[in-house]
């Protein structure tokens, strides 16, 4: 399965992986609820198990909450960043935080794209699947053809 949890075209094209970390077991339901069938998600409440869950294998997009259990998304967006093919991965925050001082420090952590709690539940997949969209455009060795 580790193979199949690689970066580019899912193995089953129908299906993206996600990597959710929440300490918040009724937010990370609600963010599994609003992707659906056609995400695989896995879910994890802190950075220990999130960083263990990227060690055994690589989804296609990580959503992150800031405020994690055992410390900050944004210090855990950092360390993807510095991580092998961590600069490929699509990352999204997912926060209650919502002043503009706290997305310009999620985009500096890294983020791609920044989404404020309570999010619109049809909005959330369409914007996984464009920045996936977008992170396979800039990897053309990814692709088969």
């Amino acid at each position: 399965m580790a193979a199949d949890f690689m970066l580019g075209m899912p193995a089953d094209p129908e299906v993206l992986r996600v990597l959710l970390v929440d300490g918040d077991a009724g937010a990370r339901n609600d963010v599994t609820q609003a992707l659906g069938n056609a995400y695989e998600v896995r879910q994890v409440r802190t950075i220990a198990e999130a960083l263990g869950t990227l060690e055994a294998s690589q989804p296609h997009v990580i959503i992150s909450e800031v405020d994690l259990p055992d410390g900050s998304g944004l210090t855990f967006f950092q360390r993807v960043r510095t991580m092998p093919r961590g600069d490929d991965l699509p990352l999204i925050l997912l926060t209650t935080r919502d002043s503009a001082r706290d997305k310009i420090a999620g985009f500096d952590a890294g983020a791609d794209d920044y989404l404020v709690k309570p999010f619109d539940p049809q909005l959330l997949p369409s914007r996984v699947r464009l920045l996936f969209r977008i992170r396979s455009f800039e990897q053309p060795a990814s692709f088969p053809f």
